[in-house]
């Protein structure tokens, strides 16, 4: 019994033999109910020592043909990847963000003052003298427990 069967392709395009046994036999919702419920026998691993029994299926196949050339493939996904770099930093909002001043935006949640004072280590609110700590570079402002706001 020979465990492994190769087809060989007769060039480095898709092949339409290849391509309609997968559609008819991989695709088909029977295989794939069954598949998914019973994974297991479909991973393989295959242990040999000094030989792998096979069958190549269509050996009069010469698969020495040429690879497709690489400038093109390269120049494809260069242009592909400069347009996505583009798309992506043309919808970014880092540079928006960098010119945000975070004194502007926050206020007090015991007071609702604007009159800050803020440093690395703390912001403290000049108003009703409210310390809150800095860590990582990010204001920790929770309102004290008796903070009581009214209407909401």
């Amino acid at each position: 019994m020979v465990p492994w069967c190769i087809y060989k392709k007769p060039s480095w395009r898709h092949d339409a033999t290849i391509v309609n046994s997968y559609e008819n036999q991989v695709k088909c919702e029977e295989f794939l109910r069954f598949t998914s419920s019973f994974p297991r026998p479909f991973y393989t691993r295959y242990y040999w020592s000094d030989v792998i029994k096979y069958k190549i299926n269509n050996p009069e196949i010469d698969c020495s043909w040429p690879l497709p050339k690489a400038e093109y493939q390269r120049d494809k996904v260069g242009i592909r990847r400069n347009l996505v770099a583009m798309i992506r930093s043309s919808f970014s909002q880092c540079k928006r963000n960098a010119k945000l001043n975070l004194a502007d935006i926050l206020v007090c949640p015991d007071c609702r003052s604007i009159d800050l004072d803020i440093t690395s280590e703390q912001v403290k609110c000049k108003a009703c003298c409210s310390v809150f700590s800095v860590r990582n570079g990010i204001p920790v402002m929770y309102p004290s427990a008796e903070t009581d706001y009214p209407g909401l």
